[in-house]
């Protein structure tokens, strides 16, 4: 029963992770056209924020190490500690594609996981 349970939780897990990527995505674009928007930042790192927290609830901890360095750098971002470039963006866009739990390149567990579908 516990098995069915996690499978649940983790079934879920991805669905809302990929519905907050998405939105991670499309808010990043966002802001590195307008780099200075702190409504676009707060709602990147709400997103990852969130993340991250069910990542270390669920212990994925290849996953939770990803979101928290995305958070750790949107973090910067916020308090002025690096400066917003369209490098620093781009790279946190390759992070967040990279960071897709039902992309290829995610592996950090040994439970099969949907085959993420087109947009």
């Amino acid at each position: 029963m516990k098995d069915l349970f996690m499978d649940d939780l983790l079934r879920e897990f991805l669905t809302e992770t990929n519905e907050s990527l998405d939105v991670v995505d499309v808010e990043l674009v966002r802001f590195e056209q307008d780099p200075n928007n702190a409504k676009i930042l707060d709602n990147i790192f709400r997103l990852v924020h969130t993340i991250k927290g069910t990542c270390g609830f669920l212990g994925l901890p290849r996953l939770e190490a990803l979101a928290h360095a995305a958070e750790t750098l949107m973090g910067k971002f916020r308090d002025g500690s690096m400066p917003v470039t369209g490098d620093a963006v781009t790279s946190s866009c390759r992070r967040s594609t990279a960071s897709n739990p039902s992309s290829t390149s995610w592996n950090s567990t040994s439970r099969s996981r949907p085959a993420r579908t087109a947009t």
